[in-house]
C-alpha cells in the first residue's frame, strides 16, 4: 500500500441560515450552526483517514483561533499537525 501525501489547506467555514435570501439593502437575522472545518486538500485528508489509508500530512496549521480548531479537528482524525 502506498502512502497518500495531502498538500494544500484547511478552511473554517461559520454556518448560518437564513429564512430567507435578503432584498437589496435589506437586513435580516441569520441562525448560527457553529462552524466546521473543509477545504479541499482537509476533505481529502479527512476521506483517506476514514479510509485508514497511511497519509503524509502536508497542511500547514496556523496559530491563531482556526488554527486551533483545524488542529482539534486534524487530532479528531488521529492526524498529526503540520508545523513548519
Amino acid at each position: 500500500m502506498r502512502t497518500v501525501a495531502v498538500i494544500g489547506a484547511a478552511a473554517g467555514d461559520c454556518v448560518l441560515s437564513v429564512a430567507r435570501m435578503p432584498r437589496s439593502g435589506e437586513d435580516i437575522a441569520a441562525h448560527d450552526h457553529g462552524w466546521q472545518i473543509g477545504g479541499c486538500a482537509f476533505n481529502v485528508l479527512r476521506a483517506l483517514a476514514r479510509l485508514q489509508l497511511p497519509i503524509i500530512n502536508g497542511i500547514r496549521v496556523g496559530n491563531g483561533q482556526w488554527g486551533q480548531r483545524v488542529r482539534q479537528a486534524l487530532s479528531e482524525l488521529g492526524v498529526s499537525p503540520f508545523f513548519r
